[in-house]
């Protein structure tokens, strides 16, 4: 397992960044009366959608990082102590200027 490189930031903008709790409860409906509910998992997971201003520098290590670890957990001391997290889908670069871009990753926080 790897962690989050060091060059890049290690913050996300507070401007798109949204983190949702996974329903983790099974519902069954039952033939009459209320639905039988479970838990899926004791513990809580979260999806995180976390956004960088990053240069073409910072570019090249996040694709490098993402093509090494786009199937791991990697380390990450975000928001405080080291989690392990995993990406859910590439992530999305944006040009805001000549070499200046706004990436955009959806990354699941691991129990």
């Amino acid at each position: 397992m790897s962690d989050w490189p060091v060059g890049l930031p290690q913050v996300p903008l507070r401007a798109g960044y949204s983190r949702v709790e996974r329903d983790t409860v099974i519902r069954s409906n039952m033939g009459y009366g209320p639905a039988k509910v479970r838990n899926r998992v004791i513990t809580e997971m979260h999806d995180n959608v976390v956004r960088f201003q990053i240069d073409d520098a910072q570019k090249a290590t996040l694709e490098t990082f993402y093509s090494d670890n786009k199937a791991l957990e990697w380390g990450w001391a975000y928001p405080g102590a080291l989690v392990n997290y995993r990406f859910l889908s590439p992530p999305a670069y944006s040009e805001v200027q000549c070499d200046i871009w706004f990436v955009t990753m959806n990354v699941e926080q691991m129990p």
